[in-house]
């Protein structure tokens, strides 16, 4: 058996999902990307693996899969028409979004960690999740438009 899949045997029996080469093949494209759509991923997908084709409706079943077991991410960005999908880990990130390029930068820290406590305790509310996006211009782009 391919060591490649073998690595997430035990991972993706966490989450009572049977190991696939599809499952796996998606799970690594992820793992090595900033958060991509749909067709960015089938894409990769697509480049990687030319032996035995995968469908783009199998990527958006996995995807459907991996969201409702709390694998990945859906990310809605005002600089993306379509949803972003990135691997959720430990720890939420949030990003620096350029408007004009669409570059993403992950932001490690959390600035909101102190303020969703006193907000969720004022409140009597139990919060399972926020987004936090600041959209600009990069270095890059600013330096173009002088």
């Amino acid at each position: 058996m391919n060591k490649k899949i073998d690595c997430h045997k035990d991972f993706f029996h966490e989450y009572d999902l049977k190991n696939t080469p599809a499952r796996d093949l998606v799970y690594h494209i992820l793992s090595e990307h900033d958060p991509l759509t749909l067709d960015r991923l089938f894409q990769l997908v697509s480049k990687k693996n030319k032996t035995k084709p995968i469908s783009h409706s199998t990527v958006f079943r996995i995807i459907e899969q991996f969201l409702n077991k709390g694998i990945v991410e859906k990310l809605s960005l005002e600089t993306e028409s379509t949803p972003l999908y990135q691997l959720k880990d430990q720890h939420h990130h949030h990003q620096l979004v350029c408007t004009a390029c669409k570059k993403i930068v992950l932001i490690e820290d959390c600035p909101l960690q102190d303020f969703e406590n006193k907000m969720a305790k004022q409140h009597h509310f139990s919060l399972h999740h926020h987004q936090f996006t600041l959209y600009g211009f990069c270095a890059d782009c600013q330096k173009h438009s002088h």
